[in-house]
């Protein structure tokens, strides 16, 4: 087996740092940009009822890995949408927009072995999602499409700074789901129409439900002010997933309320509770493409996220713990990846959002990194410490 050359070695470190500014950026360690995660009851009321010089190439590199570290921050590219439970023919279509604020701290800036280069960057984008409707006869499958930018910038280290167009499309199947019934025994049914059972919880976070999602993700980066691309990553991935599992079975107390569920002297609200403890689970594999050769990898990532809903308020916490393995297609002598991710984070979001009227959520997340790999120079750990502010706004619809 050919060893990596010392030159090969250096480049491979540098491609590492590009890779991880991005997937510190484009958003937190779960969900995905798509913003295919758990929405806790975020919904509107009709829910609920080339460089040019000598250089280019090495800079397409160091590009390159910046991207595709950036994903690993992420974890899974395709987490599960949350389904719209009344609406039992077909799925509405949904359009969101949103505009991410999020200043990080990392203990490791420049990713490598000695864990000594601190230092503190500003992360700022925006993104749009669509989600319709699957096929017909399929009603809890969904389609999304979203396309999103953001960008990076490190005061002390200007050559980190970053930016980047991603795009994304998945079809999510819907494979089944189940609850607890009033004599706390859980009952499962089937993605077929007949189904969905009669007495199904009002509730969304009271259903646990499995999810198969294919689709894909380009990430496209730029230097800083959208200047000449320098690098482009196309990745195809398939999700399998188990949402909202409760931790305590069908027990009674494993019921938690939300804000909105307080009494209050106005109309009746839409059932926000949800499991107190609950657990999200998921395995993705995936092939990513690069016009950077050394850049191309088969990967698999498995996620484990438990997480707690603190009783009568809008916040939560949950402790992602992420598995990626990367084994490198194009690089002399070989590379394998195994990258560690553990942290709590603290989340706030209030459901019931109303079409036409921003809403406001926040998240503060402390993770460990920990990459293992046969290329001494790529393998790195440290501490990143990301609150993000989130504006997100769900237009009306046109009144027919």
């Amino acid at each position: 087996m050919c060893a990596l050359s010392p030159t090969a070695a250096s480049a491979q470190a540098s491609l590492a740092n590009l890779q991880d500014t991005l997937k510190t950026f484009t958003a937190p360690l779960s969900p995905a940009p798509l913003a295919l995660g758990p929405l806790d009851g975020v919904r509107d009321t009709e829910r609920q009822n080339k460089c040019v010089s000598r250089n280019a190439p090495r800079a397409k590199e160091i590009r390159a890995a910046q991207i595709d570290k950036a994903r690993r921050k992420k974890g899974r590219i395709l987490a599960p949408v949350v389904f719209n439970w009344n609406c039992r023919t077909a799925q509405p279509t949904n359009v969101s927009l949103s505009l991410p604020l999020n200043p990080t701290w990392e203990s490791n800036v420049l990713k490598n072995s000695s864990n000594n280069s601190p230092g503190f960057s500003m992360g700022f984008g925006g993104s749009a999602t669509i989600t319709t409707a699957g096929l017909e006869g399929h009603p809890f499958d969904l389609a999304a499409y979203s396309v999103s930018s953001a960008s990076a910038r490190y005061p002390s280290i200007i050559s980190k700074s970053v930016d980047a167009i991603t795009e994304q499309a998945a079809y999510q199947i819907f494979l089944g789901a189940g609850y607890y019934g009033t004599d706390g025994k859980y009952k499962g049914f089937g993605s077929k129409p007949q189904d969905i059972p009669k007495d199904l919880p009002a509730a969304a976070n009271q259903i646990t439900y499995d999810t198969l999602s294919v689709g894909f993700q380009n990430q496209t980066a730029f230097l800083p002010g959208l200047r000449p691309e320098t690098a482009d990553l196309f990745t195809p991935q398939v999700t399998l997933g188990r949402s909202n599992i409760s931790l305590l079975g069908g027990s009674g107390n494993n019921v938690c309320q939300t804000e909105a569920q307080k009494p209050d002297p106005d109309a009746p609200k839409p059932d926000t509770s949800g499991f107190c403890h609950y657990l999200d689970l998921s395995l993705t594999a995936g092939q990513t493409l690069s016009d950077v050769s050394t850049q191309q990898n088969t990967n698999f990532t498995g996620s484990a996220t438990p997480g707690w809903r603190i009783d009568g308020t809008d916040w939560k916490v949950t402790v992602p713990t992420v598995v990626t393995s990367r084994f490198y297609n194009e690089v002399v002598g070989g590379r394998r990846d195994v990258l560690f991710q553990i942290g709590p984070a603290l989340s706030y979001s209030k459901p019931g959002v109303v079409a036409g009227q921003p809403s406001v959520s926040f998240s503060v997340a402390a993770t460990y990194n920990q990459n293992f790999s046969t290329v001494t120079t790529s393998s790195w750990r440290g501490v990143i410490i990301q609150p993000t502010l989130t504006i997100a706004f769900i237009p009306e619809r046109p009144a027919k």
